[in-house]
């Protein structure tokens, strides 16, 4: 598909003309380069990303049914690790008195941090948040 193709599709109803090697809507304003269409494309792709898993989240209707998703050693691991960030996890966890959801940024930090200090595995920290 040609770019001119890609504008068509892009902003239906516009007309373009060529100008050199420069697309010009017909109101004067350039059109976008294929490099301005891949970056839109990127765009359109993340925030779409964003939006599944927003709607695919992970939900825990309390702290102890989030608890529960970690297995015997791997609480034991988070209760005595001296990471400064699997801390705060569990002060949030001790705190959270509503619904946990795997989009939290509190929860995706302290997953992160659970996978960065070996205590639960990447494989094990996509499934808890349902990025599997």
């Amino acid at each position: 598909m040609t770019l001119a193709d890609h504008i068509r599709l892009s902003f239906p109803g516009r007309h373009f003309s060529a100008y050199g090697d420069q697309l010009v809507f017909d109101d004067g304003f350039p059109a976008p380069t294929e490099e301005d269409l891949a970056q839109t494309y990127e765009q359109a792709h993340a925030a779409w990303l964003a939006e599944q898993r927003v709607a695919n989240a992970n939900t825990w209707p309390t702290k102890t049914e989030f608890w529960a998703e970690f297995d015997m050693a791997q609480k034991a691991a988070i209760r005595s690790s001296s990471n400064p960030m699997v801390g705060m996890l569990l002060d949030e966890l001790r705190m959270w008195d509503y619904t946990i959801r795997s989009d939290d940024p509190r929860i995706t930090a302290g997953m992160a941090a659970l996978v960065a200090a070996s205590i639960i595995s990447q494989g094990d920290a996509d499934r808890i948040l349902g990025l599997h």
